[in-house]
C-alpha cells in the first residue's frame, strides 16, 4: 500500500510541478548558486557535437576547444539554473519540444569526491530534470548530442 501511494504521490508531483532535480544536480548547486550571476542577458547557441565537426562524436576537451576556436564560449554555471525555467517556458509554447536532452556547457564543478561535472537538462516523461553528468576531458559525447554554448 505504501509503495504504491508512493507512486501516485510521485506521479502528481511530476503532473503538478512537472520540474526535479536530480541529486547529482543539487551536489554541485551551491557553486553554481555563488557565481556571479551574468551582468547581461546571454545569447545562447544550441549546436550539436556533429556540427562542431565531428562526426564519429567526440570527448568534452574537443567539443569545448572546437567551441571556442569558432567563437563560443562556455556558459555560466549559473545559467544553467535560469536555462531550466526559460527551457521549461520554451517548452510549453513547442520551441524546444524536439530537445530532450541539452548539456549546458559550461567550466566543470567539482563534487565533494573532486570528480567534474556539468549541468544536463533532461525532458522524460512529460517533465524535466536539472542533471549532472560527468564532464571529465575524456568524458565523449555521441554525434547528435546537443550542447548550449554562450555567444558573446
Amino acid at each position: 500500500i505504501f509503495i504504491a501511494f508512493g507512486l501516485l504521490l510521485v506521479l502528481m508531483v511530476i503532473g503538478v510541478i512537472g520540474s526535479f532535480m536530480h541529486d547529482r544536480a543539487r551536489g554541485i548547486m551551491p557553486v553554481a548558486l555563488a557565481a556571479a550571476a551574468p551582468k547581461r542577458a546571454l545569447r545562447l547557441v544550441l549546436i550539436s557535437v556533429e556540427q562542431l565537426g565531428f562526426a564519429d562524436g567526440a570527448t568534452y576537451r574537443e567539443i569545448s576547444e572546437r567551441a571556442f576556436a569558432i567563437g563560443y564560449a562556455w556558459c555560466p554555471a549559473r545559467s544553467a539554473i535560469d536555462l531550466r525555467l526559460v527551457y521549461r517556458q520554451t517548452e510549453l509554447r513547442g520551441d524546444l519540444r524536439r530537445y530532450n536532452v541539452l548539456h549546458v556547457a559550461m567550466e566543470p564543478i567539482l563534487n565533494s569526491m573532486g570528480s567534474p561535472f556539468a549541468f544536463v537538462l533532461w525532458r522524460a516523461f512529460d517533465s524535466d530534470l536539472l542533471y549532472a553528468d560527468f564532464a571529465h576531458e575524456h568524458t565523449r559525447f555521441h554525434a547528435k548530442d546537443i550542447f548550449v554554448f554562450w555567444s558573446p
